[in-house]
């Protein structure tokens, strides 16, 4: 991310008030200070990633698992997976609901505050299908 710099009347020890590391400094002196997104300067970000990482693998095993529960066609099964996700189900089915309701052109935008997808507020819609590509 960067974040312009003021340019006359800085104050001396405004200059660099980061430290020697060059993040929040503009060493450049094209007026911008370089926070520095990058994962050697910002180890949460790793750590999200990494997080995030390991949820998705989760969920990609369970669903490979799941496919393989549907020969069974145990109730049993199914009644302890609805029981037991319902939070789950119920904030992928708002986050999937909002995102349909970004993406289309019929219906009007979901609100930032709309109580029914609140849960979904801090997640990112991805683009249109013809938009992904480019």
């Amino acid at each position: 991310m960067i974040i312009p710099t003021a340019q006359n009347g800085a104050r001396a020890e405004d200059s660099d008030a980061e430290g020697d590391d060059g993040v929040g400094s503009d060493d450049d002196g094209d007026g911008l200070v370089d926070t520095g997104n990058s994962v050697e300067l910002n180890p949460g970000r790793e750590m999200f990633d990494e997080r995030l990482t390991a949820y998705i693998q989760t969920m990609r095993d369970f669903c490979d698992g799941l496919e393989y529960q549907r020969k069974f066609q145990d109730s049993r099964f199914l009644n302890t997976l609805e029981r037991q996700g319902a939070g789950f189900f119920r904030l992928a089915e708002n986050c999937l609901s909002r995102e349909r309701r970004t993406n289309s052109t019929c219906s009007a935008a979901p609100t930032t505050w709309e109580q029914s997808t609140a849960n979904a507020m801090f997640y990112h819609s991805r683009p249109v299908p013809s938009d992904r590509d480019t």
